[in-house]
């Protein structure tokens, strides 16, 4: 006990807050004359680290400083958070994450999968580890709603020690990071195209020459047999050259439109406050044009990227990325019916023809698309520092979860997201997909 506490002149104050059972009976046993006991709740998170960035944590009166506790004291609720224990939910079985200490209790259902977690949680943190990268992005998405099934970011922290957790363990990658993706934008770009009806994914493009931006020489990190080639091709090779071309042919007022459409410029709207809106320039030139097209010079979050590319293959329809279970969305046609079969045709061409060849998978028909990223290092794009990413589904036949990986800074000669980021993603899809129902198709 502090002397300064007990001879204070005050009419109250807290000796210790939260006492064990055994420290009660001791005092009690004691018998101090003058002291008192109150009823008070304390925040237990009985999977320590696994949803730290997601559920995040509170004060020591309970109010929410992070995370969906942020938000639940935000909106003055007094809620049983809890996260599925099982992927069938007419199950309804759940596992109590946390309790307010206040009754009656008003639940409060998260879409995150215990199960995902853990395993989107174990393959990212061999990865980092492997990679000996900065830290690593795990998100699953539900692509006809956009429920959060897994969102993983590292490193992270334990929420009962949070006070011993230094700002880059509470920095949740996922929603507040915001990154030049690189190539995964192409996805985008190739979509808005074939939606504007600029380009058909037979059309031919040269890529036989590199294209010069002021000092900087666009060219391919897979450098094509022949001159021209189609769409197709653009798409599963991750040309560069082709994907500026293609936006060149698009333009400047219909990219911007789509990629509004799009919300690549809109702030998420996902239930915590840790999340970024996209870093764009201030004025849309003809070399944004162009670097944007393979993800330079627009800057998104990780969530922006799984929301938007679940929609290109949900028949077109936009769902806001969500923690909450059930939340009602219509949903927004962002592209057509028809737009949206072309990009699962080129996904799954991606996977088994192209750049993420190493995200193949027998059983099922994985579709996919690479991402690799310069970061930018005392004002220069660095070759040694590098985000490594990829955007996976499950299934193509039957599109039904996204599985994107990033990883910031992986060292060692490779660091493409076809070698680094892609094999996460199958090993990923391996373990969950029995999780998660889905039968195999092969």
């Amino acid at each position: 006990m502090q002397p300064k506490v007990l001879t204070s002149k005050k009419k109250f104050a807290w000796v210790k807050r939260h006492l064990t059972p055994k420290e009660l009976l001791a005092i009690k046993n004691a018998g101090v004359p003058g002291i008192n006991f109150y009823n008070d709740a304390k925040r237990i998170y009985p999977h320590s680290n696994l949803f730290s960035h997601v559920l995040g944590y509170t004060d020591i009166d309970g109010n929410g400083i992070a995370g969906v506790e942020a938000y639940i004291s935000k909106n003055k609720q007094h809620s049983v958070i809890q996260v599925a224990d099982t992927g069938v939910q007419k199950k309804n079985t759940w596992i109590p994450a946390l309790r307010a200490g206040i009754t009656p209790y008003q639940g409060i259902q998260l879409s995150l999968d215990t199960r995902v977690q853990s395993i989107v949680h174990e393959e990212l943190t061999k990865a980092v580890s492997r990679y000996q990268a900065l830290g690593g992005v795990g998100i699953v998405l539900n692509v006809r709603n956009s429920e959060v099934i897994s969102m993983v970011s590292l490193p992270d922290f334990n929420p009962n020690l949070q006070n011993k957790a230094e700002d880059v363990q509470k920095f949740n990658r996922a929603s507040l990071g915001v990154y030049e993706m690189g190539s995964v934008l192409k996805y985008f770009t190739i979509a808005a195209a074939l939606d504007a009806n600029v380009t058909k994914t037979s059309d031919l493009y040269d890529v036989s020459t590199p294209i010069t931006i002021g000092k900087y020489k666009i060219q391919d990190f897979h450098k094509s047999k022949t001159p021209k080639i189609t769409v197709r091709d653009i798409f599963v090779k991750s040309s560069n050259i082709g994907a500026a071309k293609i936006a060149v042919k698009l333009g400047i007022e219909k990219q911007v439109e789509y990629f509004k459409a799009m919300k690549l410029f809109s702030p998420l709207k996902i239930e915590i406050p840790e999340k970024s809106t996209p870093i764009i320039p201030d004025k849309w030139s003809e070399n944004t044009l162009i670097t944007a097209s393979y993800g330079y010079g627009i800057a998104v979050t990780p969530i922006h990227l799984a929301q938007t590319a679940a929609a290109l293959i949900n028949n077109g329809v936009f769902h806001n990325a969500t923690l909450m279970l059930n939340k009602r969305s219509i949903g927004e046609q962002i592209i057509s019916r028809r737009t949206s079969r072309e990009m699962r045709k080129l996904l799954r061409a991606a996977v088994t023809d192209g750049t993420g060849r190493k995200a193949k998978i027998k059983a099922y028909s994985i579709g996919g698309k690479t991402g690799s990223a310069e970061k930018v290092v005392d004002g220069k794009y660095s070759k040694d520092a590098n985000i490594a990413s990829f955007i996976g589904v499950l299934t193509m036949l039957d599109p039904r979860y996204i599985v994107l990986i990033a990883i910031d800074e992986p060292q060692g000669i490779h660091h493409t997201g076809g070698i680094i980021a892609a094999p996460i993603v199958k090993n990923i899809i391996n373990r969950i997909a029995p999780i998660l129902n889905v039968t195999p198709e092969m």
